[in-house]
């Protein structure tokens, strides 16, 4: 009747105050929760989508070929190419995982395609020429195409002149060779293969006495070498010195070169 317990001593009002605030907060627990949960939900979702934007996959393809994971590196890159078929970078990357992998096929074209979207990326350039040594004729195609073009693009590189000469000699194109090794020879590649080199090809153009200048500027700095001295041989004969020939001819095979069949052809005859 007082309006109050007499058990608690507390105003039955305050405890059904009391009672209804708790029942309150029961029913608003599970909201609480759920809003807790959506929380982080939206700050996990954040981070992923940062993670998405910022993500750098070439330097994660990088990062797994440096582990040793070349599949996944190869297919992180593949997978990234496949909406950004431009990027430079990216091809190269792929080449090198390809070349690692041990697919000088694949190698080849990724590398080609970096040079053509870098005309004058000299690295991926070189690397496609070398992925495509080992192939047959088309491969040799290829490879003067991409040392033209490289030529073109960056015409003070003599390596790629020495290159482009060699593709081209095995092509038979004796004028265009000449021409190539002049080139590197003009941009101080005094080496004594590239004077070898266009000492045989002076030779088979028929200008002996040319031939033979070059021919002596290389043996003066690798008289030891069985390639200048076969190519001393074979200039000697077809300008009509059997003697030279034989003498150099004999000293080439007595040593190490990488023409020696030819060598004992030329010998014999």
């Amino acid at each position: 009747a007082c309006g109050t317990n007499l058990l608690t001593g507390q105003k039955i009002a305050q405890e059904r105050q009391q009672q209804v605030a708790a029942a309150e907060t029961r029913r608003l627990l599970p909201w609480v929760a759920g809003g807790v949960v959506v929380a982080v939900l939206l700050v996990i979702g954040g981070a992923l989508l940062y993670y998405a934007l910022t993500r750098d996959p070439v330097q994660e393809a990088v990062q797994l070929a440096s582990s040793g994971a070349l599949l996944k590196a190869s297919g992180v890159l593949t997978k990234y190419l496949t909406g950004h078929p431009d990027d430079a970078t990216a091809q190269s990357a792929l080449g090198k995982v390809y070349w690692k992998s041990n697919q000088p096929n694949q190698a080849a074209d990724a590398f080609e395609a970096a040079a053509k979207l870098e005309p004058k990326n000299v690295e991926a350039a070189m690397l496609a020429v070398l992925s495509l040594a080992g192939g047959d004729s088309s491969n040799r195609a290829r490879q003067r195409d991409i040392l033209k073009r490289l030529t073109a693009q960056v015409p003070d590189n003599r390596d790629a002149w020495y290159l482009l000469a060699l593709t081209i000699g095995a092509e038979q194109d004796v004028n265009g060779q000449v021409d190539a090794l002049k080139k590197a020879s003009e941009l101080g590649a005094t080496e004594g293969g590239t004077l070898a080199a266009l000492g045989a090809a002076l030779a088979l153009q028929g200008d002996f006495q040319s031939a033979q200048q070059e021919l002596d500027k290389a043996m003066a700095q690798m008289a030891d070498d069985g390639d200048v001295a076969a190519s001393m041989g074979f200039v000697a004969s077809l300008s009509g010195d059997a003697e030279s020939a034989e003498k150099y001819l004999r000293g080439a095979i007595s040593g190490e070169t990488n023409v020696r069949s030819e060598a004992l052809v030329r010998l014999g005859i």
